[in-house]
């Protein structure tokens, strides 16, 4: 098992981490929420894995379905 990525708290590079972790996965951050979905759109969030933090949605992503096979 590889150890999770250390999240710096700057949003910005902990955007690109994610999204270097997950590249099947669109990564989004605004207004201090963070989201990962295969297809992020306003029509339908509730798609969407969401979480208050970088780690917070690396864990959600970790224990559902849709992390890296």
């Amino acid at each position: 098992m590889t150890a999770p990525p250390e999240f710096t708290g700057d949003d910005e590079r902990d955007l690109a981490t994610l999204r270097d972790a997950f590249p099947h996965l669109q990564i989004a951050q605004a207004s201090n929420r963070w989201w990962a979905s295969r297809g992020l759109t306003r029509e339908d969030p509730g798609n969407a894995l969401q979480a208050g933090t970088a780690s917070g949605l690396y864990a959600a992503i970790m224990s559902s379905s849709r992390r890296p096979r």
